[in-house]
C-alpha cells in the first residue's frame, strides 16, 4: 500500500519524494538513458583532467539511482575488443510491480582471460572504476552523497538472493555523515602511469574501512550499517531489516549515501559471476517509542502493544523527577501533566513525523497512591436494541494521594467495538463496606487502545454525561452496573446499561442449583423443539430475545377447573417461575442477560395440580408429568416413563390424584380483526410492548408502526 500511494505522490509531483524517505523506494520508475560513471584507468577520452573521464553507462537503471553497468573496451595485443555491458542492473518484477534485478557479470574477454568479474550494485553517488590489464590492481566503488538531514533507525526492503557460481554474500550498506573525508583512489594518470588522486566522500574513507588510505578534511560519520547475507529464506522475496548503528546520537547528518549491492562489495578479488539479488520497496524506517521511563529511581519497562501504565507513588508527581529513554534517534518526545485527571501523557514522535503523522505513540501514565486491577467479562445492553456479547474488560480501582477513590473504566467501546467511546473517570466515590456508588456528570476521556486513530473517540467531542455506578467489592472480585444516559449529549434515545459480571453459562445440561444470586453475565443456550416446551430461568428475561420469533408464545397457569389446566399469554419470564413456551420451529435459543435473581424455583399451584421449575439435569420424570402433543385434540399433560429425564431449565407438573391425562388450555389465541386492521383485544387499555419486551405505548395503539405487538397478554397486530 505505501508503495502504491508513493507511487502516485511521485506520478504526481514530477519524481520528488520526501526528504525524509529514499526516492523511488519501489523502482516503479527508470531512466532513458543512465548516468555516467568516473574512469579513472585512462585519459584517451577528454573528460575531468587527466584523472580520467565521465562515461555514460549503458543499459537501464532506477530513476535516482545509479547502478554499475559499464561500457567495456578491452585492448590487447590481438586487437580491441568493444562491446556494451549492460546485464549488471536490469529490471524484474515482484507480483505486479517492477523490481531491480542485480547480477554480477564477468567484464572483458574471458576467452583470452582478460576481465574479471564486476560487482552489481546501485546507489545514490557516483560509481568509479579503475580497470587494467593488471586484475589484481583493479580497483572501483562510489564517491560523493545525497543531502540529507535527517536520522532514520532503520533501512529495509524486500530481497531475493540467488547464489552464483559459488556461495558469496550480498550487502545492504547505509552511511550518513557530516563534512568532507579526502582519500586516494587510483588513475591512470597523464604520463600513462598508474598513480592515485584525491577524491573526497569516497564510500570507504567515510565508513573508516582500513582500505581507505590516508584519510583527511572534516567530515564526521554520524551512523552506519553493513549487513552481509548470504541467501534469502526458501531463496524466496523475504523483508531484511537493517538497524542503523550511531556513533554519534547528538549529531544531525547532512550527506548519506546506500549501497545494495549482489556482490561481497569490499572484497573485489572474490566476485562471484552470476549471483543475483532482486530488490524492491526500500525504505527508512523511524522509530517513535519508548524503551523506559524512570522517576525517582523507580524504572517502568515499556511493553511492545501496551500504552497505558500505572505509575504509584507515594507523593505529588513532580515532572522534573521524570525521565525517559526513547527509541528512535531522530525521535521528539513532548510530556504534560493533567492534576485533575493525575494523567502524565507523553508523546514519542518520529523524525519523519512531519511528512507521516501516523509516526507518533501516546503514553499514558496514571499516576496514584495504589491501584488495583479487577479482570472480569464486561456486557453493553442498548436500551430498545439489545445486548452485545461480554467481552474481557478491565477495570481499575485507584486510591489517590488524598485517600480518594477513582474507577476506571478504559476504552470503553459500544456496538461490539465498532463505536469507540473513550475511558470513564468517575471520582471521590462513595464507599460503605463493600458498596461502592455514585451518580455524577462527567466528561469522557480519549481512550489510549494504540489501535484506535485518537478521533475515533467519540466520548470526548460529547459533553459531560450522566452516569450512575452500583458496584460491589468482595475481595479481589468487582462486580458493577453502569448506566450511562446519552440521550442528552446525543440529542437522541441512547441509554446503555454496562454489567461487569462474570459469564455464568445456563443450558440444559449445567447443574446451577448452587449459584449466588446477584449481578452475573449470563449466557443462556438450550435446544426447543417445535412446539410447546417447558421453561423455567433463575433471570427475568423476554422470550423474544432469545427465540427471535414474532410466533413465540409464553403461557403461564392461571387456573385448574374441570376442562383442564388453564393458561394465559404473557411478554415477560419471572425469574424461578415455570412457562410453557412455543416456538414455531426446532431451534437452539440463545440469549445473554444479566442478574441472577436466585437460583430457587419457585412451583404455581392451582386446583390440587402444581407446575414445578427444574434446575438439575437429566432430571427423573417417573411420577411426574410433561406435557405431550395429542395432534388436533390440543396439549395434555402425560405421565413421564422410567427412563424419561427433564433438562434444567425445564419444568413439570404433579398432581394430588393420578390422572392419566389433562388438556391444557392455552389462552392467547389471536381473535378477530377490527376495520382498521388492528387485532381486537380484551385488554385494550393494558400498556403495549413490542416482540422485545420494550414498553411502547401506555395503552393506545394509535401512531405505532405496522407490525406485531403484545396487549394485555395478546398478540395485536397494527396494520
Amino acid at each position: 500500500m505505501r508503495k502504491i500511494l508513493l507511487t502516485a505522490l511521485l506520478a504526481a509531483g514530477g519524481l520528488t519524494a520526501s526528504a525524509q524517505y529514499l526516492q523511488n523506494e519501489g523502482f516503479d520508475f527508470w531512466k532513458k538513458e543512465c548516468g555516467k560513471s568516473d574512469q579513472t584507468s585512462t585519459n584517451k577520452k577528454k573528460g575531468n583532467g587527466p584523472a580520467g573521464f565521465q562515461q555514460a553507462r549503458p543499459g537501464t537503471e532506477p530513476c535516482y539511482w545509479n547502478g554499475s553497468n559499464v561500457y567495456q573496451k578491452v585492448v590487447t595485443k590481438y586487437g580491441v575488443f568493444d562491446k556494451n555491458e549492460p546485464k549488471l542492473v536490469t529490471t524484474s518484477m515482484r507480483g505486479d510491480s517492477k523490481a531491480v534485478k542485480l547480477t554480477n557479470t564477468y567484464v572483458g574477454v574471458k576467452i583470452l582471460n582478460k576481465g574479471s568479474v564486476a560487482p552489481a550494485f546501485i546507489n545514490f553517488a557516483t560509481p568509479w572504476v579503475f580497470a587494467i590489464e593488471d586484475i589484481d590492481a583493479c580497483d572501483g566503488g562510489v564517491y560523493g552523497d545525497t543531502t540529507f538531514t535527517y536520522k532514520p533507525d532503520a533501512i529495509k526492503g524486500v530481497f531475493k538472493r540467488t547464489q552464483g557460481n559459488a556461495p558469496e554474500n550480498a550487502h545492504i550498506i547505509a552511511y550518513f555523515w557530516k563534512g568532507t573525508f579526502k582519500s586516494p583512489i587510483a588513475q591512470t594518470g597523464s604520463d600513462g602511469k598508474n598513480s592515485t588522486r584525491i577524491q573526497t566522500d569516497v564510500d570507504r574513507a567515510v565508513m573508516g574501512r582500513p582500505d581507505a588510505g590516508i584519510v583527511t578534511g572534516d567530515g564526521k560519520l554520524i551512523a552506519s550499517c553493513d549487513y552481509a547475507f548470504a541467501t534469502t529464506k526458501n531463496n524466496d522475496w523475504e523483508e531484511i531489516v537493517v538497524p542503523i548503528d550511531y556513533k554519534l546520537t547528538d549529531v544531525a547528518p547532512t550527506k548519506m549515501n546506500v549501497i545494495i549491492s549482489s556482490a561481497d562489495y569490499w572484497n573485489r578479488g572474490v566476485m562471484v559471476e552470476n549471483s543475483t539479488l532482486e530488490v524492491d520497496d526500500v525504505q527508512f524506517v523511524y522509530y517513535h517509542a519508548l524503551e523506559s521511563i524512570t522517576y525517582k529511581g523507580k524504572t517502568i519497562k515499556m511493553e511492545e502493544g501496551k500504552n497505558f501504565y500505572n505509575l504509584l507513588i507515594d507523593e505529588d508527581f513532580d515532572i522534573s523527577n521524570f525521565s525517559y529513554e526513547k527509541i528512535g534517534a531522530g525521535a521528539t518526545v513532548d510530556k504534560s501533566f493533567d492534576p485533575e485527571l493525575q494523567m502524565l501523557t507523553v508523546t514519542v514522535k518520529g523524525n519523519d513525523f512531519n511528512v507521516n503523522p501516523k509516526s507518533v505513540t501516546v503514553y499514558k501514565f496514571r499516576v496514584a497512591k495504589e491501584v488495583t486491577d479487577f479482570t472480569s467479562d464486561l456486557s453493553v445492553e442498548l436500551v430498545k436494541m439489545g445486548m452485545f456479547d461480554p467481552a474481557e474488560s478491565t477495570i481499575q480501582l485507584y486510591k489517590e494521594q488524598d485517600g480518594s477513590y477513582t474507577f476506571q473504566l478504559r476504552n470503553f467501546s459500544l456496538m461490539g467495538g465498532s463505536m469507540n467511546v473513550g475511558t470513564i473517570v468517575l471520582k471521590k466515590l462513595e464507599i460503605n463496606g463493600d458498596k461502592i456508588t455514585t451518580t455524577q456528570e462527567t466528561k469522557i476521556q480519549p481512550g489510549d487502545d494504540p489501535s484506535v486513530d485518537e478521533e475515533q473517540w467519540m466520548g470526548p467531542n460529547l459533553p459531560p454525561v450522566p452516569i450512575v455506578l452500583n458496584a460491589t467489592r468482595n475481595g479481589a472480585d468487582l462486580t458493577a452496573q453502569i448506566d450511562i444516559d446519552f440521550t442528552e449529549a446525543m440529542e437522541m434515545q441512547m441509554q446503555i446499561k454496562v454489567v461487569f459480571a462474570p459469564t455464568i453459562e445456563i443450558n440444559g445440561t449445567t447443574d446451577f442449583t448452587t449459584i449466588e444470586p446477584g449481578l452475573k453475565n449470563i449466557h443462556f443456550t438450550r435446544p426447543l423443539k417445535k412446539g410447546w416446551n417447558s421453561i423455567c430461568m433463575p433471570c427475568n428475561v423476554n422470550p423474544f430475545c432469545f427465540t427471535n420469533d414474532e410466533d413465540t408464545k409464553l403461557q403461564e397457569l392461571s387456573s385448574a377447573d374441570d376442562n383442564g389446566l388453564n393458561f394465559v399469554e404473557v411478554q415477560e419470564l419471572e425469574a424461578n417461575k415455570p412457562y410453557l413456551i412455543y416456538v414455531p420451529s426446532e431451534m437452539t435459543a440463545s440469549y445473554f442477560g444479566a442478574e441472577i435473581v436466585a437460583a430457587d424455583p419457585q412451583a404455581q399451584c392451582r386446583g390440587g395440580f402444581c407446575f414445578q421449575g427444574n434446575y438439575t439435569p437429566s432430571f427423573a420424570m417417573r411420577n411426574r408429568y410433561g406435557v405431550a402433543d395429542h395432534g388436533a385434540e390440543g396439549q395434555f399433560i402425560q405421565k413421564g416413563g422410567e427412563k424419561s429425564t427433564l433438562p434444567a431449565t425445564g419444568a413439570y407438573f404433579t398432581a394430588s390424584g393420578k390422572p392419566a391425562s389433562v388438556k391444557l388450555n392455552l389462552g392467547g389465541e389471536v381473535t378477530g380483526i377490527d376495520s382498521n386492521g388492528v387485532i381486537i383485544s380484551d385488554s385494550a387499555s393494558a400498556p403495549v410492548y413490542d416482540l422485545k419486551g420494550v414498553r411502547v405505548s401506555n395503552g393506545s395503539l394509535e401512531g405505532l408502526p405496522k407490525g406485531l405487538y403484545i396487549q394485555g397478554g395478546k398478540k395485536v397486530y397494527v396494520k
